[in-house]
């Protein structure tokens, strides 16, 4: 489900990303590759800061997460190292 959540944030109809997103965080509430998934819908939206929350709490949930960490640095302009 995750790759199907993530093809239509990058491909798909904006409506059913938000629900396919949604119905993964109501399954999987604290996922890392969830939030940053969150933060990728935000991103092609064009809301940075939303983005950028999605992405943090990404972050927090996996300090490791690397496409939490390049999403970041794509809307924020800097370093997401903490």
């Amino acid at each position: 489900m995750w790759g199907l959540a993530r093809a239509l944030v990058l491909a798909g109809p904006e409506d059913e990303a938000e629900a396919a997103l949604s119905a993964l965080e109501a399954k999987h509430p604290r996922s890392a590759q969830g939030a940053a998934l969150r933060g990728l819908f935000f991103e092609r939206r064009g809301d940075r800061d939303a983005a950028a929350r999605a992405y943090e709490n990404a972050l927090i949930l996996d300090p490791a997460n690397a496409n939490a960490r390049r999403g970041l640095d794509r809307v924020t302009g800097r370093s997401a190292v903490p």
